[in-house]
């Protein structure tokens, strides 16, 4: 089964915390991130995000995004990284 989680619109420090500790949870678990709500993606809050996805690769479950906002996709080019490495799973 494949946990959806709902990140919030401002995915800052403070939100990427919560991230965290909701990720913690769901560690050994398919999960998704369901991105289609956000409006601001910090540094911090794609830090949270890649060492998911290496931690869900090294753990050999599933982990992807789902649904990401335009500007999701905008603050990923921001921050350097092509789409595919998020939305593909692809481990940098």
């Amino acid at each position: 089964m494949t946990h959806t989680v709902k990140i919030d619109e401002t995915l800052d420090i403070q939100n990427s915390i919560r991230l965290l500790e909701t990720l913690t949870k769901y560690r050994g678990e398919e999960i998704a991130l369901d991105c289609s709500d956000v409006k601001y993606l910090s540094a911090c809050g794609l830090q949270v995000m890649l060492s998911a996805l290496n931690t869900w690769g090294k753990d050999q479950f599933s982990f992807g995004i789902i649904n990401p906002s335009n500007v999701f996709m905008d603050g990923l080019a921001i921050l350097g990284l092509s789409s595919e490495t998020l939305l593909e799973g692809q481990n940098i």
